[in-house]
C-alpha cells in the first residue's frame, strides 16, 4: 500500500517536472475558461518606510509601591455576593411557602446559620455549605483589603514636572496577552 503510494507520488512529480520544463511562457488554459487581460502596471511611485518612529526622550525608572492583595479581595468580592443570592433564591424557590427559614436567607453571613433553627426539609447541607462560602468569600475580602502586596513596576519616564509630578508609560507581557498604560502623577 505503501509502496503503490509512493510510486504515485514519485510519478505526479515527474509529470509536473517534465511539463514545467516544456512550458514555453505561455499559459495553456482549459477549454470553458476565460483569460483576463493583464492589468496595467502601476503608475504611482512606491512608498519607501524611512525609519519607525522614535520612543520619547526618556529614561527607565523602576518604582516600588504597596498594594492590597489584589487575588484575595477580588475573589472575596465575587464569592460573597454570589453565595449569598443562590442562597435566598435556593431558599426561596426550594423551601416551603410557610417555612420560616426563607427570611433569614436574605442576611448575609449569619442567614444560612439561622436557617438551621427551622425546618428546611433536606437542605440543611446546603445551608451549611453556603454558610461557609460566604464566610470564605468575607474572609477572602477583609484579608485583601488589610494585606498588603510590595510589587515592583519599570515605567519609561517622558517628563519630570516638578514636584513629585511626571509623566510615564508602563508596558508588560505575559503569557495571555499584554498590557500598555499612561500615568500621570501629581
Amino acid at each position: 500500500m505503501r509502496l503503490a503510494a509512493l510510486a504515485t507520488f514519485l510519478a505526479s512529480w515527474a509529470m509536473l517536472a517534465a511539463s514545467a520544463g516544456a512550458q514555453s511562457g505561455t499559459l495553456v488554459v482549459p477549454a470553458g475558461y476565460e483569460t483576463a487581460s493583464p492589468a496595467a502596471a502601476p503608475t504611482a511611485a512606491p512608498v519607501f518606510v524611512t525609519a519607525p518612529p522614535r520612543m520619547p526622550a526618556g529614561h527607565w525608572e523602576t518604582r516600588t509601591e504597596e498594594r492590597a492583595v489584589r487575588g484575595l479581595w477580588l475573589t472575596g468580592l465575587i464569592t460573597l455576593p454570589v453565595s449569598w443570592i443562590l442562597t435566598w433564591t435556593v431558599a426561596s424557590t426550594g423551601l416551603p411557602t410557610a417555612s420560616a427559614g426563607i427570611p433569614y436567607s436574605y442576611i448575609p453571613l449569619v442567614g444560612p446559620w439561622l436557617m438551621l433553627t427551622e425546618p428546611l426539609n433536606g437542605y440543611d447541607g446546603f445551608a451549611v455549605a453556603m454558610g461557609l462560602v460566604q464566610a470564605a468569600g468575607a474572609l477572602m475580602l477583609v484579608l485583601g483589603l488589610t494585606l498588603r502586596e510590595t510589587v515592583e513596576r519599570r515605567e519609561w519616564v517622558v517628563g519630570d514636572l516638578g514636584g513629585g509630578r511626571r509623566i510615564a508609560f508602563d508596558a508588560s507581557a505575559g503569557p495571555g496577552g499584554g498590557s500598555a498604560s499612561a500615568t500621570l502623577l501629581f
